[in-house]
């Protein structure tokens, strides 16, 4: 269950899950992972994504990044930096069969309340 109010959520779908990222509203530090099970109609609160670990002296909140699934895999760009009120360059993957999330090169330039899709071939 998600307990709080969120801000500026980004979400995604990968099989019958969606996967939620973002910020709690009283903790803009927070960097969340929700999901939600379509089947069972269930959420349910993955914790905390370890941005102080992934990205070594970054204070942020992902508020207003965008994400998207590619092949199996969760994608976190952007979102905004509640220290100085600019946006992120970052870039994340998470793999929900191991729960591993992976830093990949950053983003030229930084951006906060963007949106990401996906366009299959």
């Amino acid at each position: 269950m998600i307990v709080g109010t969120w801000i500026i959520a980004g979400c995604a779908a990968i099989g019958h899950y969606i996967y939620v990222v973002g910020s709690n509203m009283l903790d803009m530090d927070s960097q969340e992972l929700a999901v939600y099970d379509t089947h069972k109609d269930v959420w349910e609160l993955q914790g905390s994504i370890p941005l102080s670990s992934l990205v070594i002296g970054l204070k942020c909140s992902l508020w207003g990044c965008a994400v998207a699934a590619i092949e199996g895999m969760l994608y976190v760009v952007g979102g905004a930096s509640s220290y100085d009120g600019g946006g992120l360059n970052l870039c994340l993957m998470y793999d929900p069969e191991t729960a591993i999330w992976r830093t990949l090169q950053s983003m030229n330039s930084r951006r906060h309340g963007c949106a990401a899709a996906v366009i299959s071939f």
